[in-house]
């Protein structure tokens, strides 16, 4: 049986307790007990595993017996995404988490129909540590503030810079599927645009072209905001 896995701001310890939710999860959901072996990751690489020593409702400590770091997968893979409405803001973070997307942007274009509240972020952030406890990975995926379109691309210093669309008229430009990986070959740092259900404003489509924003062909089917992230982030991470 798989080992649980927990999340730990600090793994420098030989003896790590987990924080009050974490242990209440552990004790009461998880059914986690004295002289179990769990797994621990901090979020930036770092990952023991222990055997717990203590476990209470309020607080579960584990004596660590290894300890390893664990270097990010390249490219980075970072995603700048309109946000779709209600749950499926949810699944789209969770899901791009599990993919192996390093970070993602909340963007607000032209066409957005939602602008993230106040709060969203902490809530985001703590999605990305349950997705990472659940798929294994070793470095937590980074959730930025919204950030308005057009200055995502003005700091974009990524040496892939891509953005989805499927209209005709740029298909002289776009890339497709096939090419992909020979665009991200050798690459340390990718970025990838992902708009809004109603398309992007031809104005924005000009501005990323002239930033140097290749556009790109997620698939002959025009797809909902959450599903075009999702398969941006399995393509540029496969």
């Amino acid at each position: 049986m798989s080992k649980h896995r927990f999340y730990v701001a600090d793994l420098g310890g030989a003896a790590i307790t987990l924080d009050r939710d974490e242990s209440k999860h552990a004790v009461r959901s998880l059914r986690v007990a004295v002289d179990d072996l769990v797994e621990l990751f901090d979020g930036a690489g770092a990952v023991g595993v222990g055997r717990v020593t203590e476990a209470r409702s309020g607080a579960v400590t584990i004596e660590v017996t290894q300890r390893k770091d664990v270097p990010r997968v390249g490219p980075w893979v970072e995603i700048a995404s309109a946000v779709p409405k209600g749950a499926r803001a949810d699944t789209l973070v969770e899901k791009v988490s599990e993919c192996g997307c390093d970070r993602l942007v909340p963007m607000l274009t032209k066409r957005s129909v939602v602008d993230p509240r106040a709060g969203k972020q902490d809530r985001w952030s703590r999605m990305a540590v349950e997705s990472a406890k659940q798929c294994g990975r070793a470095w937590l995926m980074q959730i930025a503030e919204p950030t308005p379109f057009e200055r995502v691309i003005a700091g974009a210093d990524h040496d892939v810079k891509l953005i989805a669309h499927t209209v005709d008229a740029s298909a002289d430009a776009r890339v497709t599927v096939q090419e992909l990986h020979t665009r991200i070959a050798g690459a340390t740092r990718v970025l990838a645009l992902i708009g809004p259900e109603g398309g992007w404003a031809d104005e924005e489509l000009s501005a990323a072209l002239a930033e140097g924003f290749t556009p790109v062909s997620l698939g002959p089917h025009v797809m909902r905001i959450e599903t075009a992230a999702i398969a941006a982030a399995i393509l540029l991470r496969a």
